[in-house]
């Protein structure tokens, strides 16, 4: 299974419409929030899948969620309820208590892969707005028997 992952769109569709545009065909979408109808105009056949973010503030959508992929048990959580800017503890324990071993997240607008214990992070950054001189971007992973593959992208060059 393909999936683009991306998150912190901040009502700027574009990076979405770009990143689709980069990497179709893909099975599923994965917006980690601050962006929630950012996601909306995707083409047909595409999955959807996103929380809301701190930003999200008039949607009704849930927070975090769970799905199953390929064998891979998926956290899909903004991030801001689990004080990411800071450190991935909070994260980590919950991650553990749903029985996770992918966790996708944003809030932050930096780019995160990091495995602790059994467990990989993934934060794409922001489509939008990213921090510390990264560049717009997204994360596109598969998932086939058993094995989870990902890479960065970038949507434009830094802005500094």
């Amino acid at each position: 299974m393909k999936i683009l992952i991306i998150g912190d769109t901040h009502n700027h569709p574009m990076g979405v419409k770009k990143a689709l545009k980069m990497t179709m065909p893909v099975d599923m979408v994965i917006h980690t929030g601050d962006g929630w109808k950012d996601a909306e105009d995707i083409p047909q056949g595409v999955d959807l899948v996103r929380v809301t973010g701190n930003c999200d503030r008039s949607i009704k959508g849930e927070s975090e969620k769970i799905i199953t992929i390929e064998g891979a048990r998926i956290l899909i959580t903004h991030g801001h309820k689990y004080n990411v800017k800071h450190d991935l503890n909070r994260l980590y324990y919950k991650a553990l208590e749903s029985k996770a071993n992918i966790v996708i997240y944003g809030h932050s607008h930096k780019r995160v892969s990091e495995k602790v214990g059994d467990i990989l992070f993934i934060n794409p950054g922001s489509a939008w707005r990213p921090r510390d001189c990264e560049p717009p971007g997204f994360v596109l992973m598969k998932l086939e028997g058993g094995k989870t593959v990902f890479r960065f992208l970038d949507l434009a060059e830094p802005e500094c």
